[in-house]
């Protein structure tokens, strides 16, 4: 019995259920202590500020404190300008609500730097599904092409797979990528313009099936 083997995609940009945001707290001081002790109350307002966001913070991981010495460089070479304590909160948030007036807020208020924005799709989202069912008809269509090409009429399904492709039905982040940098001049952050621009990005999604079906003749 003849068969035929294709594979079959479906693409298409899906408005993202939520953008994950990497902030940047540091303090520095000349001496260890008040630097940590700057950068922990300084956090703590913070995690206040997202505790009033509710419902619409939707994760957070804190990394560990890391402190190390922060030198200034100039035609003399390094020269010692204090301690830098420094963390970094991971922040998955709702694309509603006013995102982007509290982050300028933390900014502002608290010298928080906003490292980078990673927009999401949930699993759970329907449009999976029907890039799924897209990818089986496009299979469908590849197979009815090669089976009217060699005189054959297509039959039934004999094999269907998901083939190992890369983030094929799952949420493309867009890693590295920053879209925010919004500092402010706080504990020796250096001053730099406040630059807020948050959209919600279109995330591109990618299903794939490996199909096998009978041929059949006339």
């Amino acid at each position: 019995m003849a068969t035929v083997t294709v594979q079959g995609w479906a693409t298409r940009d899906v408005e993202p259920d939520r953008v994950r945001v990497t902030l940047g707290l540091e303090s520095v001081d000349r001496e260890v202590r008040p630097a940590v002790e700057d950068l922990a109350r300084r956090s703590a307002i913070l995690d206040a500020v997202l505790d009033d966001l509710g419902d619409d913070v939707l994760a957070r991981r804190p990394s560990s404190l890391h402190v190390a010495p922060r030198h200034r460089y100039g035609p003399d070479g390094p020269r010692l300008v204090g301690q830098a304590a420094q963390r970094t909160l991971v922040v998955e948030l709702s694309t509603v609500g006013s995102i982007g007036s509290v982050l300028a807020r933390v900014a502002t208020e608290l010298g928080v730097r906003v490292l980078g924005t990673d927009w999401l799709v949930d699993p759970a989202n329907p449009a999976h599904a029907e890039l799924r069912a897209a990818a089986v008809d496009d299979a469908r269509r590849r197979a009815g092409d090669y089976a009217g090409a060699a005189g054959l009429r297509l039959g039934p399904v004999a094999t269907l797979a998901e083939p190992g492709v890369p983030d094929s039905a799952h949420p493309v982040a867009r890693e590295g990528r920053e879209a925010l940098a919004m500092v402010a001049d706080h504990g020796g952050v250096d001053d730099q313009p406040l630059v807020l621009d948050l959209r919600p990005e279109a995330v591109r999604l990618t299903a794939a099936v490996t199909a096998g079906y009978e041929l059949l003749e006339d």
